[in-house]
């Protein structure tokens, strides 16, 4: 929990019945606004810390091991939400809507819009009888001044021009997450989702199994911050080919306690996870592990995240066994492999300008 000086993002992904507005179903949340910068992720264990814990890249892991255990129990006939299609293909069950609510535009492109402008007018709020008698002494009515609202996400290619007004950014670029210090690697959440709006939220891995992509139908945002434009441009405008999907856009008209304000000016450190698996579990991560931990002990893997990139693929192997891994002998090359990821990059298509890194290298006969 942020304390009183503290600000978060809480995002959360659910299926709701299209057929029932009352049929909801959460089935991960999680808030956070961190990422390890560069040198730390280079330096870590590959694949035991989470790079981004930035609430809406956790909601989605959190999404995808939700979809995992999913798969696992329909292989039984145990899943209420997924359906077995064919020989190791399974695919959501009919009626059901992907939804994402998030507290704050994602950060980078979808957080740079026009201000409303602050309104200086000496005549604001005067009849005309009112304006007739000011004397022609008065000082002119003084001009709206219009600026963008900012973003500390930095281009991956060139610098903002930094001109004043509504010229400090250059829009619809690729972006690394905001941060002081050492510049991490990681993208920013703009980007993040309009790649999933592109190639789904299922992951490389998940869709070995999936009969098809699966895409929000909507995102929501709450606050004072929604911009439809901004977000339209952010989150599907800009991908540069017409294969997108545009999940509906809408307002809710909720305050978050713990949102960015004066009163709150620092962000929290820390981030808090659920996951709608096993009954329900949560952790508490800081540095993409959980809490508690020390760094020279981070080899333990009692210290990893559900959520990291070992538990995951361990779970996935369950699904499709040694017949499904075949010739790979290590994460970087069963993720290389899947026809999800190797179809991301069109010649038109924004993803083109993603940044080339590295993919984690680890063993999966030693999991």
């Amino acid at each position: 929990k942020p304390t009183e000086a503290q600000w978060t993002v809480l995002s959360a992904i659910a299926l709701v019945k299209d057929s029932d507005q009352k049929q909801i179903k959460i089935l991960s949340l999680a808030t956070g606004t961190k990422c390890l910068d560069g040198s730390t992720r280079l330096k870590s264990n590959p694949g035991t810390l989470l790079h981004d814990c930035h609430a809406e890249v956790l909601a989605r892991r959190g999404f995808m091991l939700w979809l995992v255990e999913e798969m696992l129990l329909a292989k039984d006939g145990l899943s209420q939400y997924i359906s077995v299609v064919g020989e190791n293909k399974y695919d959501l069950d009919e009626g059901w809507q992907i939804f994402m609510v998030s507290t704050h535009p994602p950060c980078g492109d979808a957080t740079i819009f026009v201000k409303e402008s602050e309104k200086n007018d000496l005549d604001t709020g005067l009849d005309q009888n009112e304006k007739s008698v000011l004397s022609e002494d008065e000082p002119p009515c003084k001009k709206t001044k219009l600026d963008l609202n900012r973003t500390g996400a930095k281009l991956v290619s060139g610098c903002d021009p930094l001109s004043p007004g509504v010229g400090y950014h250059t829009i619809g670029e690729v972006r690394t997450k905001p941060g002081r210090g050492e510049r991490t690697l990681s993208l920013s959440c703009s980007d993040k989702i309009i790649k999933w709006n592109m190639v789904g939220l299922q992951g490389a891995l998940c869709s070995y199994f999936l009969a098809r992509n699966l895409h929000l139908y909507s995102f929501l945002l709450t606050g004072h911050m929604f911009n439809k434009s901004s977000l339209k441009r952010a989150l599907f405008d800009r991908a540069g080919v017409d294969n997108v999907n545009k999940p509906i856009l809408a307002k809710v008209d909720l305050d978050f306690e713990f949102s960015k304000s004066e009163a709150r000016p620092s962000p929290c450190p820390d981030s808090v996870v659920w996951v709608d698996v096993g009954g329900g579990k949560v952790e508490a991560l800081t540095e993409g592990h959980k809490q508690g931990w020390a760094r020279k002990k981070l080899t333990n893997h009692k210290s990893w995240s559900m959520l990291c990139q070992r538990n995951i693929v361990k779970m996935v192997l369950e699904i499709g066994g040694s017949k499904f891994v075949g010739s790979s002998k290590t994460y970087a090359e069963l993720k290389s492999k899947s026809p999800n990821y190797s179809s991301r990059r069109d010649e038109n298509s924004i993803l083109k300008y993603w940044p080339q890194k590295e993919i984690s290298e680890f063993s999966l006969p030693d999991l």
